[in-house]
Formats: C-alpha cells, sequence, structure tokens
C-alpha cells in the first residue's frame, strides 16, 4: 500500500511470535522491556513538513506500523487501524541556545531516554512513537520508538531507509523510486498459521519427538 490508507480497519491473525511477545508484554505489565528505541542526529535545515509526511507515508505503505493487538473470541488478533502514528515536534532551541551544541544537549538525552522507556499499550496504540527535538537552527534530534511486536532490528533499518528516501523525494520534488510492498505482515501470519494448521510441520514434529 503506498500513498493512503484503507478506509476502515481490518483484523487479522497476529504471527506466533507476535502471540509469544503479547503474552510476556501482559505479563510483564507496564513495561518497555520489548521498546525498540533509536535516536538520529539530523543536521542542516529542517523540514519538518516533508518529515512529517514521510512517517505518514511510512504508515501507509506498512500496515504493521498501524496494528495494535486485542484478544478477541480467545484469539489474538491484529487490528490495522486506517490512521497511522503522527510526528510529535519538541521545540527546545529556547532552552539548549540557538547553537544546539553538544554541552547544551543534557535535556535532549533526558527526554530520549524519557521517551524509550514509556510503555506502549498494545490494545489502543499506535505502536510506534515519531519525536523530532529542535536543538538548534541546524540541528535536531529524531526519537524513533516502537514496540517488538511489530518491528526488529532489521525492521527498523528498512523504516530509517525509506524515511530518509521519502524525506528526499519530498523537499526536492524528484518522485521516489520505493516499490510497493508486495506483502504486508498479516500475509506472512496467515502463511505462517496455515503451515502449522494444515499439517505441513507434522513430519517435522515427528522427528524431533523421535
Amino acid at each position: 500500500m503506498n500513498g493512503g490508507t484503507t478506509s476502515a480497519a481490518t483484523v487479522s491473525g497476529a504471527s506466533y511470535a507476535q502471540a509469544r511477545i503479547h503474552f510476556l508484554h501482559t505479563m510483564a505489565g507496564q513495561s518497555a522491556a520489548f521498546n525498540i528505541a533509536r535516536a538520529v542526529d539530523l543536521e542542516g535545515d529542517l523540514d519538518i513538513g516533508a518529515l512529517a509526511w514521510g512517517v505518514c507515508e511510512c504508515a501507509a505503505r506498512h500496515e504493521v506500523l498501524r496494528a495494535c493487538f486485542r484478544v478477541l473470541n480467545g484469539q489474538l488478533r491484529q487490528i490495522v487501524i486506517p490512521r497511522g502514528p503522527g510526528l510529535t515536534v519538541i521545540d527546545l532551541r529556547a532552552l539548549t541556545g540557538q547553537s544546539g551544541s553538544q554541552a547544551d544537549g543534557t535535556l535532549a538525552v533526558g527526554l530520549a531516554q524519557q521517551e524509550a522507556q514509556k510503555p506502549f499499550d498494545l490494545a489502543r496504540g499506535p505502536l510506534l512513537r515519531m519525536t523530532v527535538l529542535l536543538l538548534g537552527e541546524r540541528r535536531s534530534l529524531l526519537l524513533i520508538t516502537l514496540h517488538h511486536i511489530i518491528a526488529d532490528g532489521q525492521s527498523l533499518e528498512i523504516l530509517l531507509r525509506e524515511l530518509s528516501v521519502l524525506y528526499t523525494s519530498r523537499t526536492t520534488g524528484v518522485p521516489h523510486r520505493l516499490p510497493v510492498p508486495e506483502l504486508q505482515y498479516v500475509d506472512y501470519a496467515a502463511w505462517q498459521r496455515q503451515r502449522v494448521e494444515g499439517g505441513s510441520l507434522d513430519a517435522d514434529a515427528d522427528f524431533w519427538r523421535e
């Protein structure tokens, strides 16, 4: 999906890995143990509108970035909502000084740590938070926090790469060449459950029992 979102929420099954993480998250209570956080220094003039557009486009392209998780009729379900997370902007330039120097970054570090430790509500979402801290006229800090139920280290790198491409496209006016995703994570979850429930792994299970 590229350039838009669906008109209504969709409900589908979760993968076994997502079910495991959901169980552990529930047992841990209000915990940030499954948070994945990254802070990215941004140097130069920042086009906040272009960055916000890139965040929305990434969420439009990848349904899992718009997902939350609820137990319905005893089964964990992945609910993809129409609208994705937005970009939060916090202007710290009056506090850190116009230069945004490293020496003035103590507040930014504290906010980054606080953001990384903020728990997610899996039932409500969003499970992706994007916050940009404006530290100086030409220095900003982008904070990205995701729950592990929707991402891992590799998918975070994909998100960062696509966000960079989309931002550049928006600021230069040159169309990007990112391919439309052929599959979504819900497709993988459906394939995985079909294999297990269809008996495709019975031979492997018999081998390990033996």
